[in-house]
């Protein structure tokens, strides 16, 4: 997923030519914060697969304890 900025930013500049603030619509800023918490979920669930499969391979391989159903379930 690709984040991008919104279009109608407008750079608030002080004299010293520093740019401290931008302002845009609430609308854009709204859409930007919730096109970034769709992305801040995407990598979350995809870390968790990722740890998953290594829990997999690894009780595949002996070195993890395997868990039944039953004790996945208790232990939530």
């Amino acid at each position: 997923m690709n984040l991008a900025l919104p279009q109608n930013l407008e750079y608030i500049t002080k004299t010293n030519n520093q740019t401290p603030y931008i302002q845009m619509p609430v609308e854009e800023w709204e859409a930007f914060v919730a096109s970034v918490n769709k992305q801040l979920q995407y990598e979350k669930m995809k870390a968790g697969i990722k740890e998953s499969l290594a829990e997999v391979r690894a009780m595949q391989a002996g070195k993890l304890k395997e868990t039944t159903m039953e004790e996945f379930l208790d232990s939530l």
